[in-house]
């Protein structure tokens, strides 16, 4: 589930959005994954959390073999293996002090995703 949505009731599909000290009840959709795209796992960080160079896939083709096979996924840490997960549905909003909350949290997040994607493509 994201980090900012608490108590989920998927049987009634509402939540608790808190930001900071603030919390509100709001509804919740599911949607896929943003983690595994979907597919319930992911490489093990442990494996590729570094970056992997293509030098290292010529130097061990069977390496290179098991990584695209899927040897080294393991169980995505954000749905645990749901490939989906809960996100409040943001055109609903109950206040103005929330949506002007929950707004500032969805910019700065996508400003972070943004950069880890950047960091993902550079190797790191």
């Amino acid at each position: 589930m994201i980090d900012y949505l608490v108590d989920v009731d998927l049987t009634t599909m509402t939540g608790v959005v808190e930001l900071g000290d603030d919390r509100w009840a709001v509804k919740v959709k599911y949607e896929v994954c943003p983690h595994c795209s979907g597919h319930g796992q992911t490489t093990n960080p442990a494996i590729d959390g570094n970056g992997i160079s293509q030098e290292q896939f010529d130097d061990d083709p069977e390496f290179e073999r098991d990584y695209h096979s899927g040897a080294y996924d393991i169980e995505c840490t954000t749905c645990r293996a749901q490939r989906v997960v809960a996100v409040p549905i943001t055109s609903l909003p109950r206040d103005k002090e929330m949506e002007d909350a929950m707004y500032s949290w969805m910019r700065e997040e996508h400003v972070y995703q943004q950069e880890c994607e950047a960091e993902r493509r550079a190797g790191a």
